[in-house]
């Protein structure tokens, strides 16, 4: 059995103790020292039927298959992988980095006066690079494999000419690290020019896995792997007891990070801050998680929350208990939504932020889960769609963590979210399916300007609507008679389909349509037509 995080893997082993399977059949294998269980010796292993390792570890390129997938000298018969399976992982390398690096290491040597044979060899070969970067920069080829000169056998200083003229430049010192040993690179215009790669992770040994991944109709990722074959277990939930309020707002890491900065002079921190303390007054006894990004820069939003939070309330104990014993006041940061169920206590669930993957990377995992590189990633939208299914799958488990999960019959506990998001209503699309039922409403924010959300709202409508037409209905709704025309005037569709809007939220919703990738129509000329 393989999960994420090992404590989930301690929960594990508990429970099946639990069921009286004795302890000395099940192994558990980690090198987390703080583990709630102790990690047992891989002889240990070998000898139990059962054995719990995380994700990571059998992915790890140092881990030996040996260590954990042998019985009695025999390979194990099945592999139960909890949540998404990925059987490798993307290189992203930013080429406006690497040629940065390449300049400043020329420098670097001129002002050293380093001439040795080494270091004219180690230029040479950097100028070759930036020359191969330089001509991918100007093609007109949005992706493409490139190649690169293999870097001199008689280089073997490498690490240590570049250590001493660059004291950084990270995605530099990797790429020589492994460019004569990437069989298929290819550069993306994504993110201003990326060197990318796929590296297969998972063992081929690994051949029988059967994976419990609720969330694998919103990933195109894991919809990419052909080799996994999906299965309807007709275990049917609803979520009408969910409810997710939603405003429009910048939510990406760089942008959360510059308002929070500013503190209280920001308007949406002031949102938060009254979301929070609305929860206090009014659900005292409930408690809240909030999720949000690790530190970063000298800046932990987690921190500047509950230091803005203290100024309001100044006796506040974020370790304080309510009557059944569980904390009121739950942080938790990114990339430990999976896995975990100590949080279902949690009533309310607030997100300051969503994590976001880089275009590039979502790129070569498309191609290299496919096992086709040179996959079209743009008809029909399909990066960008990939690009808003994983935020979608981030929320849909980092809510999942909350009460919402613990279900009677049939139905999820009660729960409410609070999101803030650039277009909610693109991740509400997506996770329908996950979150059948559930109720999505827009939340009426005191310093916020709401303008935009309600535009999109209405702009989701419309979309809505209209894709739901064909041409011929659609012509034939707003009048037209003839056959001929591919395009219906927006005065006519608003005059015929939606005359109960007012002029001002029709002109700011057609707005939207035009800003939103997502939208099956668009607005041409004053006129529909679909993209």
């Amino acid at each position: 059995m393989s999960a994420t995080q090992v404590e989930a893997l301690c929960e594990l082993k508990r429970a099946l103790i639990e069921d009286n399977i004795p302890t000395n059949k099940v192994g558990l294998l980690h090198s987390k020292s703080e583990a709630s269980i102790p990690s047992d010796t891989e002889e240990q292993v070998n000898t139990r039927p059962f054995v719990l390792v995380t994700h990571n570890k059998i992915k790890h390129a140092r881990t030996q298959l040996d260590s954990y997938f042998f019985y009695n000298d025999k390979q194990r018969d099945l592999v139960i992988w909890d949540e998404s399976l990925l059987s490798g992982h993307s290189i992203n390398l930013s080429v406006i980095e690497i040629r940065t690096k390449i300049a400043e290491a020329k420098i670097s040597s001129d002002h050293q006066h380093l001439i040795g044979d080494d270091y004219l060899q180690l230029i040479t070969y950097l100028d070759s690079i930036d020359s191969t970067l330089k001509e991918a920069h100007q093609s007109d080829d949005r992706d493409f494999q490139i190649s690169f000169n293999e870097i001199p056998d008689d280089l073997t200083k490498l690490n240590h000419l570049i250590n001493s003229l660059l004291t950084d430049g990270n995605d530099l010192k990797y790429f020589l690290l492994c460019v004569n040993n990437l069989d298929h690179i290819r550069y993306i215009k994504e993110q201003n020019g990326s060197i990318i790669h796929f590296e297969q992770t998972l063992p081929s040994e690994l051949d029988s896995i059967v994976v419990l991944d609720a969330s694998h109709t919103l990933r195109e990722l894991t919809q990419s792997d052909h080799s996994i074959r999906t299965i309807n277990l007709g275990c049917s939930k609803t979520y009408e007891d969910l409810t997710i309020n939603f405003f429009k707002s910048s939510c990406g890491r760089q942008s959360l990070e510059n308002e929070f900065r500013r503190r209280t002079e920001s308007d949406l921190v002031k949102e938060v801050i009254d979301i929070i303390s609305t929860l206090i007054e009014s659900k005292p006894e409930e408690p809240i998680l909030i999720w949000s990004y690790k530190k970063k820069n000298n800046l932990c939003i987690i921190d500047t929350i509950k230091s803005e939070l203290r100024k309001v309330y100044p006796s506040i104990d974020f370790e304080q208990t309510n009557s059944e014993g569980h904390k009121l006041f739950n942080f938790n940061t990114f990339g430990n939504e999976l896995g975990l169920n100590s949080l279902t206590h949690c009533k309310h669930t607030i997100f300051c932020g969503l994590l976001f993957q880089p275009m590039a990377a979502l790129a070569m995992s498309l191609k290299g889960l496919s096992g086709d590189m040179e996959r079209d990633l743009y008809t029909d939208k399909l990066l960008y769609k990939t690009k808003v299914s994983e935020q979608a799958h981030v929320f849909y488990q980092a809510v999942s963590r909350g009460s919402s999960r613990e279900t009677i019959n049939g139905k999820c506990m009660e729960h409410s979210v609070y999101l803030f998001h650039y277009t909610p209503l693109e991740l509400k699309r997506m996770l329908a399916e996950v979150f059948p039922q559930a109720k999505w409403t827009r939340y009426e924010t005191k310093y916020i300007d709401s303008t935009s959300s309600l535009a999109e709202e209405r702009a989701v409508e419309i979309n809505n609507a209209l894709s739901e037409l064909t041409a011929e209905e659609f012509k034939s709704l707003c009048g037209v008679n003839s056959q001929s025309t591919d395009r219906v005037s927006t005065r006519q569709v608003k005059k015929y389909l939606f005359p109960g809007l007012k002029p001002n939220e029709w002109k700011l919703a057609i707005r939207a349509m035009n800003e939103i990738e997502f939208y099956e129509w668009a607005v041409v000329e004053k006129s529909f037509e679909r993209r």
